[in-house]
């Protein structure tokens, strides 16, 4: 991202916060976007992978999570 843009905006009168939301964010949108897609399915394997492996037999740490989570209290 190029100092420029957001000196720029900056020297138009644009607050810190306006800057931030109006041209950085929409400038590095993809990467975030992209950086939280890769964070989610690399943190997915955590849950599927012990979930298929382990076939029911044990319980790992995750899916005890999940468990706890959305099972309906009885």
């Amino acid at each position: 991202l190029d100092d420029r843009v957001l000196l720029a905006a900056r020297g138009l009168g644009s607050s810190r916060m306006r800057t931030f939301w109006s041209v950085f964010v929409p400038m590095t949108r993809s990467g975030i976007i992209g950086s939280a897609l890769i964070v989610f399915v690399f943190s997915l394997g955590f849950f599927v992978t012990p979930a298929i492996l382990g076939g029911g037999r044990s319980v790992m740490v995750a899916e005890l999570i999940y468990l706890r989570i959305f099972q309906s209290p009885d």
